[in-house]
């Protein structure tokens, strides 16, 4: 297993969930897929440098968690180009 960090901007606008239950939701998908949660951050709502599109800010939550480069390779076909997951520095 290696040690990850992965930094997702949430979109809760608009939606019945609770940022709470986004987050949640997100670290019960990665334990699921056999991920150990180290720490979860939370980062508050920011505002984009650079609007495209109707959303100008969003919510950062970042995840360190200890996964197998399988784990990453699958989560990461089903995201868009823009996610990014970046090995941590030990």
């Amino acid at each position: 297993m290696n040690r990850y960090e992965a930094l997702l901007v949430l979109n809760t606008q608009g939606k019945d969930d609770t940022l709470k239950e986004v987050v949640d939701r997100l670290e019960s998908e990665f334990e699921k897929e056999g991920a150990k949660i180290e720490q979860v951050q939370k980062m508050d709502k920011r505002q984009f440098s650079y609007v495209a599109g109707e959303l100008d800010a969003g919510h950062y939550v970042n995840f360190v968690f200890n996964a197998d480069p399988q784990l990453i390779a699958k989560r990461s076909r089903g995201l868009s180009p823009a996610f990014s997951t970046a090995e941590a520095k030990k």
